[in-house]
């Protein structure tokens, strides 16, 4: 966990920056949308190219094994294809191993992290992305149990992020377009904008993409956004069809402007069964069932992956071996399993020829069998992924495959798509979880359809498949809306809506009440800080804010010496800071006697001190002053230490922010409050001039560029910084006894770094920040607190149960 740090999502509300938006031309939304469209039509591109040369791998490999079992030799066509597919997944893994390794795995739970507000690093580097992009098309080609809609999220959701930017640390290139969207609130919408824009390019579901992006993927949304995002998902789509039914596998097939239903239809249903209310009982038979297996597979999964992270992820030739040595048992099982079922005859079932292609232009390999008939296991195994979920999902075809067959491959390509996933490759796991529940609900398909006749006209196989696809897929994922609106969209079957809503509801309760969604489960097992809509810890509003934020607190005050700045940057690692100042009447109080400086919330700031002492207690010389009384603006400092009730706070700064100050030596000056005439304030272009050259600066820049203390001249580290034109004078705060609950909705829904708690005077009591509000965490200090309660009622001494009466109540 301590590797990943919180995002500033929101723009810091200081003079600087205000200044710089009342100058901004009213074409910044213009702008927006049309980063959008930009996004999109990319989005949609990529998509193309990236199918097309999946296409082109499989091709490579399924037409040789073609021909040499029509000449009788299935021994040779096992060995091609072995190497062949041996060759793809050594490629795939050792772009991954070798070359990024961040770029491992479907990237979905990074961008879900992301977009929560956590800094992942590399997730959307452009390295990154190059190898994702092809480590998926050559994992997915080999014929592993895998998918290439997961990656194509994280693809688009890396264009979302790169593009508008225009700038790379990678490529050291900057071209300077589109400066206004360079802040973390814009970034986050346009990764989410490239996040639906990856769905909808993937599935040909412009919808389903935009209600999966803000279903799973995003923490934050408005109304603004998503009309924006559903241009872009529209524009995605258009793209990608466009294109897609002009070429198959990068050959022309003509017609260019006219849209094919086979190719932007994913697995396009062309033959409509009659919905009848019967269909319930099978509904929901498949549902519990779905979500069940959903739940295993989760289940095992995540077992899969505690044994990767302890025996295999710590060597990088075992992590590069693993996928080879899966492909190669699955690509042999692949070829043996076809001999354990008999072959069926082709006239028997309505075709009259070995080469014969249904409605889905589907081929039934002919494997070893006499003529005119077909091997129903080859026909799944020798097929790519997409293949055989259309060969599920075709209608009017019950007797295509056999109980036995579809249990034997069940089994099969349950197991091999659990391990895995996860493994040293760029793969998703959408194509398994469809294949899988196709399975599952063919099935109980053919075990209606055996026990209601062949005269029932609203039973079908391929109609209990899709059903099946839906339920384990939000068995697994957890997903209701987006999922029914894609699996519409990529069927192109309304009259399953119903059906399919009632498979997805009943899989999501039966696998919630045994598991996390996998998503979710694997941002845990990442120790990515994530928060998720709702706490899991129970009644939070039983507790207060106070009760789980750091303190004492670090803080800077607003005028502070440059020695004393560079002294509490160096003394620890906090990245944000209250700015303070002093509180005159709490001194004044202080210097005549009147009073003592600890009010009501004090008690609480100081039994809150007692009770913990952690990571934020560190204390610094740029906070921890004495003012003289005569001294308005607090500038006579001494390092005599006091407490936070003699300041008030007055706003936020972020570590990233002082350390660009001390780099600009300009804004320095000899006295506290300078006349007007020689203060010099940085410009927001200034700021943005110094973060794109931040952004861009290699490794070896980024290590020589040392520390606070080398940035500054020693003739100017008793000089002055006065903060008040950089502190987010907007920043969230709370006061102590702030109910819990509020304090965690607010934090996630204002996609907070740092939540600020102050007392009755404004004077900062403790801060709260990502890492303090995550499950765990509230337990271990709810636990310290019940626990301190319990010794004060048995110690019985009145001044600590009039003490802590005191600090609960303020």
């Amino acid at each position: 966990m301590a590797l990943f740090e919180s995002l500033d999502t929101r723009r810091p509300q200081n003079r600087v920056v205000l200044e710089y938006n009342e100058k901004l031309e009213q074409g910044r939304g213009r702008d927006k949308w049309a980063v959008f469209l930009a996004i999109g039509c990319t989005v949609g591109f990529v998509a193309f190219v990236l199918k097309q040369l999946i296409d082109v791998v499989l091709e490579s490999r399924g037409e040789e094994v073609e021909k040499l079992i029509e000449h009788g030799d299935p021994g040779a066509a096992w060995i091609y294809s072995l190497v062949h597919s041996l060759s793809c997944v050594a490629v795939a893994s050792g772009l991954v191993v070798f070359v990024q390794p961040p770029a491992q795995g479907s990237g979905v739970p990074e961008v879900m992290g992301y977009l929560n507000g956590v800094r992942i690093p590399k997730v959307f580097n452009i390295r990154t992305l190059v190898v994702k992009f092809f480590s998926c098309i050559m994992a997915v080609g080999s014929g592993l149990p895998v998918g290439p809609e997961g990656p194509m999220i994280h693809l688009g959701s890396g264009i979302g992020a790169g593009l508008p930017q225009g700038r790379s640390r990678t490529l050291g290139m900057d071209h300077g377009f589109f400066k206004q969207f360079r802040n973390t609130q814009d970034k986050r919408d346009f990764i989410t904008g490239g996040a639906a824009a990856g769905v909808s390019a993937a599935f040909g579901a412009p919808v389903g993409g935009l209600l999966f992006a803000m279903e799973e993927v995003s923490s934050f949304w408005s109304q603004r956004l998503t009309w924006m995002l559903f241009f872009g998902c529209m524009s995605a789509t258009f793209v990608t069809n466009l294109f897609s039914s002009a070429f198959e596998a990068f050959e022309y097939k003509g017609h260019f402007g006219y849209f094919d239903d086979n190719a932007t239809i994913l697995f396009h249903v062309d033959t409509v069964v009659k919905f009848n209310v019967l269909v319930i009982i099978p509904t929901v038979l498949i549902g519990l069932g779905g979500g069940l297996l959903g739940a295993i597979f989760t289940f095992l999964n995540l077992k899969v992956t505690r044994f990767r992270n302890k025996y295999i992820n710590r060597n990088k030739l075992y992590r590069f071996l693993e996928p080879i040595l899966i492909m190669g048992v699955f690509s042999t099982l692949m070829f043996v399993l076809p001999y354990a079922v008999s072959c069926r005859s082709i006239e028997e079932h309505g075709h009259e020829s070995t080469a014969v292609k249904d409605s889905f232009e589907l081929r039934l390999h002919h494997w070893t069998c006499a003529e005119k008939s077909y091997n129903p296991m080859a026909t799944l195994t020798l097929d790519s992924g997409d293949g055989g979920i259309r060969h599920l999902f075709a209608r009017k075809t019950a007797d295509r495959f056999g109980y036995g067959t579809l249990v034997l491959f069940l089994l099969t390509y349950f197991l091999f798509a659990c391990y895995t996933a996860g493994s040293a490759i760029s793969s998703g796991l959408v194509v398994p979880m469809l294949l899988i529940g196709g399975l599952w609900g063919r099935i109980v398909g053919l075990i209606v359809e055996h026990y209601s006749g062949s005269d029932a006209q609203w039973v079908d196989a391929g109609v209990f498949a899709l059903i099946g696809s839906a339920s384990f897929f939000g068995g697994v994922s957890r997903l209701t809306i987006s999922l029914t609106v894609i699996l519409l969209e990529i069927s192109n079957d309304i009259h399953l809506l119903l059906p399919i809503m009632m498979s997805v509801m009943l899989a999501k309760w039966v696998a919630d009440f045994v598991t996390h969604s996998l998503y979710h489960a694997l941002l845990e097992i990442k120790a990515v800080p994530f928060l998720d809509s709702d706490s899991v810890v129970p009644k939070l509003d039983c507790f207060r804010a106070i009760d789980v934020a750091q303190s004492p607190v670090v803080t800077v005050q607003q005028k502070v010496k440059v020695r004393d700045l560079i002294a509490m940057l160096e003394s620890n690692r906090h990245n944000g800071f209250p700015v303070v100042v002093p509180d005159k009447l709490a001194i004044n109080s202080t210097y005549t006697g009147a009073g003592s400086s600890s009010s009501s919330s004090s008690s609480s700031s100081s039994s809150s001190s007692s009770r913990r002492d952690r990571s934020a207690s560190t204390t610094s010389a740029a906070s921890n002053v004495s003012f003289d009384k005569d001294d308005p603006d607090g500038s006579n400092v001494s390092n005599n230490k006091t407490n936070h009730n003699q300041t008030i706070f007055k706003g936020l700064v972020l570590r990233s922010q002082l350390e660009m100050l001390l780099q600009h030596p300009r804004i320095f000056s000899d006295e506290p409050s300078p006349p007007a005439s020689q203060r010099v304030v940085l410009t927001h272009e200034d700021i943005l001039e110094y973060e794109s050259g931040l952004k861009i600066r290699t490794r070896t820049q980024m290590q020589q560029r040392g520390g606070p203390s080398d940035w500054v001249a020693e003739a100017d580290l008793d000089k002055w910084i006065d903060l008040a034109p950089y502190s987010d004078n907007s920043a969230a705060t709370c006061v102590t006894n702030y109910s819990l609950e509020l304090a965690y909705s607010t934090f996630r829904a204002m996609a907070l770094r740092h939540l600020v708690v102050v007392d009755a005077h404004n004077h900062v009591a403790g801060i709260i920040t990502r890492k303090d509000l995550l499950g765990q965490t509230i337990e271990e200090r709810i636990h310290e607190q019940q626990l301190e309660r319990r010794s004060m009622i048995d110690t019985g001494s009145s001044d600590s149960l009039l003490t802590h009466h005191h600090s609960r109540h303020h």
